[in-house]
This record gives C-alpha cells, sequence and structure tokens, in this order.
C-alpha cells in the first residue's frame, strides 16, 4: 500500500443535548471522541474513539447517548467530532476507507480507556504507511501520528544499531 496521509479538523466540544445539530448528510461523517471522568485516569479523560461512515455523527450518538447516560460516573461529557479533509471529496468507498484507517491507527496509538476489544487486535499491517494529521480541536490525540512509527519495528532489520557501532557505509 502506497504511503497515505489523512487529514482530520477536530470540533468540539458538544454534549449529548448538542449532538442533534451533527446532521449534514454532506459532511457529518467521521470519527468522535467521548472524553469524561475516570476513577483512575481523572476528568477529561479519553474514554472512547469510534467512527461513522453511514449515518452522521448526530444519528450514530443518538444510538449510544442512553448507554452514556446509564454510565452517570463518568460525567461530565464531551464529544469531539473529526471530519476528514482535503483537495477533494473522495468518491466510492475511500472516503470511508480513510476513516476505517485513522480510527483504527487513532485506537492503536491512543488506547482509550472504552477501546478495549480493539486494542487487543494486533493492528493490520496497512495502517504501516498510513499518517494522520490532526487539526483543531483534537485534544489528548497527538498531533501527528504515523503507522511507521507505532507498527515498524526496528529490530526486524538486519543491522539496526546507532551509527558508529557497524561500520562506516561506502562513500
Amino acid at each position: 500500500m502506497p504511503s497515505k496521509t489523512i487529514f482530520i479538523e477536530w470540533d468540539g466540544p458538544y454534549d449529548f443535548d448538542e449532538w442533534e445539530e451533527l446532521t449534514d448528510e454532506s459532511c457529518d461523517y467521521g470519527l468522535y471522541q467521548i472524553y469524561g471522568v475516570h476513577p483512575v485516569y481523572g476528568e477529561e479523560t479519553l474514554l472512547y474513539l469510534d467512527r461513522t461512515t453511514d449515518r452522521p455523527f448526530g444519528a450514530r450518538l443518538s444510538d449510544e447517548q442512553p448507554y452514556w447516560e446509564a454510565e452517570g460516573d463518568f460525567h461530565p461529557l464531551s464529544i469531539y467530532v473529526g471530519r476528514l479533509a482535503g483537495e477533494m471529496t473522495p468518491g466510492g468507498d475511500a472516503w470511508g476507507r480513510e476513516i476505517d484507517l485513522a480510527t483504527r491507527l487513532l485506537i492503536f496509538a491512543h488506547a482509550p480507556v472504552f477501546n478495549g476489544r480493539e486494542l487487543g487486535a494486533a493492528p493490520d499491517s496497512d495502517l504501516k504507511e498510513v499518517h494522520v494529521i490532526n487539526w483543531g480541536a483534537h485534544m489528548d490525540l497527538a498531533p501527528e501520528v504515523s503507522g511507521a512509527r507505532w507498527l515498524y519495528k526496528f529490530t526486524e532489520m538486519a543491522n539496526y544499531d546507532v551509527y558508529g557501532k557497524h561500520g562506516a557505509m561506502g562513500d
């Protein structure tokens, strides 16, 4: 797979009383983060990161609202949404594929508290060439996340060592 850079514009915070405004079927798709209080990690902790590709954020979050309302120990909650950006909107399944790649890489790199199922699986090799750039209100997410950084094992390189330990290469 050739290198793929994915740009995400993050916006928020929203709460569950405001998510209903996120229903623009032309652009309200992408990733979302939910922050709240965690008994071990404290306030404003990244609790969950997920995506929506087939319904706008408002519809997806309405499905999750009963779960988060029942989990009162984690309140107050704040939601941040990330819309993919670039020079032109990709056609076909490409937009959804980029959302999927970015979500899986960000979950692997940041280990949100309630994404345990995704964290238990080894990352797929298709993430190795993915580079995510986070703009705007990305909160605890790193501004840049590279699959090469998170998935590449330098120990797989036959002669990996610090410069000077293995002799100089030819000029």
